[in-house]
């Protein structure tokens, strides 16, 4: 989990954003998480990405662990279904 602090994505700054790594229906997707000025939830999860599971002839199942923000606001995405470094990025920054 992070606190999102760039400008790049601005309707997610100062929100977590949460790897949900499982395996149950809650699991395999990057949610964020609105925050009162407590730093305490004040909205529900938002997927930012969701539906991770296999689609033969469109992507692999993936199982995010852990979430890093990059000094150009992009997001870096551990995965370790597939072993992957998946990298979330506005196009045209």
């Amino acid at each position: 989990m992070i606190i999102y602090g760039s400008d790049k994505f601005p309707a997610l700054r100062g929100q977590a954003v949460i790897a949900f790594h499982g395996y149950r229906l809650e699991g395999r997707r990057l949610v964020a998480l609105a925050l009162d000025v407590h730093r305490l939830p004040s909205s529900q999860l938002t997927d930012l990405i969701s539906d991770w599971d296999a689609a033969k002839g469109q992507h692999p199942q993936g199982a995010p662990v852990g979430v890093f923000e990059q000094a150009d606001g992009s997001i870096l995405i551990t995965e370790d279904h597939n072993g992957t470094l998946l990298r979330l990025a506005r196009s045209g920054f």
